[in-house]
């Protein structure tokens, strides 16, 4: 694995190696942001979700079967069931701050989808209801990161805010359309990181109401 190993030691480290970690997610992808991650997970570990499964940088443990579905490859990552001598089963809200970066990074390339298509000569992201959903999804993005800056949130809260993400994104590629789940829309992205919760938190997805 390439680069430097990263000390989170203390909560402040911790924090900011979280919001760095947000960052990497929105402006780099899921691939560099899990890379990010195992910079911070002792060598030869894996960080294990409940299931026995982990997301790792492909290339962590070599020779293990990589289980990630083929329409998913190709973001450096691999999805694996480690070994007990292997796994790393520390509880931590990293996750969280990573799926927050991309769907972050959603709510990104919808103002850039948007403010490109057009009706009637005016850009989609002009709309009252466009507008305000998009509204609507960076106040619940920023809401999660309030309750993330507060340490030592219990598993069932960030469960919560991995079922908050899911269906934010789920509401952000709507308005995106066929785009959104395009081979080369943000759809893919999002995809995969429903898969990231799933891993990590389980029972994760949206209740249908959520995401109407």
């Amino acid at each position: 694995m390439s680069g430097e190993s990263v000390e989170v030691s203390t909560a402040p480290d911790r924090l900011a190696f979280h919001q760095r970690l947000g960052e990497r997610a929105r402006t780099s992808g899921a691939g560099a942001a899990v890379e990010l991650l195992y910079r911070a997970v002792p060598d030869g570990l894996v960080l294990q979700g409940p299931a026995g499964h982990a997301v790792v940088p492909t290339g962590r443990l070599p020779g293990a079967a990589d289980l990630l579905p083929e329409p998913l490859r190709g973001d450096g990552l691999s999805l694996v069931r480690p070994g007990a001598d292997t796994a790393w089963a520390e509880r931590t809200d990293a996750v969280v701050w990573l799926r927050l970066g991309l769907s972050r990074a959603l709510l990104d390339a919808c103002l850039t989808h948007l403010e490109q298509r057009t009706v009637q000569d005016a850009p989609l992201l002009r709309q009252q209801l466009v507008g305000g959903a998009l509204a609507d999804a960076a106040t619940e993005q920023t809401e999660a990161e309030s309750v993330l800056l507060v340490p030592g949130q219990e598993p069932a809260m960030l469960g919560d805010l991995h079922r908050r993400i899911t269906a934010v994104d789920r509401r952000l590629l709507r308005l995106l359309g066929a785009f959104g789940f395009t081979a080369e829309g943000p759809g893919r992205t999002a995809l995969l990181s429903e898969l990231i919760a799933d891993v990590y938190a389980g029972h994760h997805l949206a209740e249908p109401e959520a995401v109407q």
